[in-house]
């Protein structure tokens, strides 16, 4: 910011004439003291971020691709593996169409379309059970007044 407001760098002007958002930010962290070592934390800090989000979406789209699945069982590892894949796909085509920010965010929203609608189920089957969690608690509570 400090380089922006002096006029030692135009960050601003790069962003606006090219459009890319994630190359000024490489540019941005090229400034500092350490970049090579600042390059690596960051990709390491990626990496680590994209493969825990990754298997945790990947485990529960694989939970809620039965229809029961027992309570402490785990889904088919081969469900889990086709779920990876299928999720990692989507950022690989992005990288290849060369897609702008605008695309991006079109496929984003268009992608979470359907977890709204699985977002609004789960709300109402939380809002069911917490009806009858409530009516069992109700007559329980009525039971031990009776006796």
């Amino acid at each position: 910011m400090g380089m922006q407001v002096t006029g030692k760098a135009d960050f601003i002007a790069q962003y606006l004439e090219s459009g890319d958002l994630y190359g000024m930010i490489v540019s941005i962290i090229k400034t500092m003291p350490g970049a090579p070592v600042i390059m690596v934390v960051v990709l390491l800090t990626m990496v680590a971020f994209y493969a825990t989000s990754f298997d945790s979406i990947a485990l529960t789209a694989s939970c809620y691709s039965y229809h029961t699945l027992e309570d402490g069982e785990q889904p088919n590892k081969g469900i889990q593996l086709m779920w990876c894949v299928l999720l990692i796909l989507l950022p690989i085509a992005l990288l290849f169409a060369e897609s702008s920010m605008n695309n991006l965010q079109s496929v984003s929203i268009v992608a979470a379309f359907p977890i709204g609608a699985v977002i609004v189920m789960i709300a109402v089957s939380f809002m069911k059970d917490a009806k009858k969690y409530m009516e069992n608690l109700e007559k329980s509570a009525k039971e031990k007044r009776e006796k």
